[in-house]
């Protein structure tokens, strides 16, 4: 007999620092429960939310007062 194998969502994360093969901006998609995990141990973010890494531009040491 067949067996039916239901379809799961991924949520896609993004990485604020390294995890295992993953580096911080790094984007994958996960099962949902593996997602919360990564996002409550802040490990990733939701993409485009906020502290996702990467978001500021380089550059610039800070020492003009911008």
């Amino acid at each position: 007999m067949a067996e039916k194998r239901t379809e799961k969502k991924l949520v896609t994360v993004q990485f604020k620092r390294p995890w295992g093969r993953y580096s911080p901006r790094d984007r994958a998609g996960f099962e949902p429960e593996k997602a919360k995990d990564l996002i409550d141990r802040k490990i990733a973010v939701e993409p485009g939310k906020e502290g996702a890494g990467g978001s500021k531009p380089a550059g610039g040491s800070g020492q003009d007062g911008k």
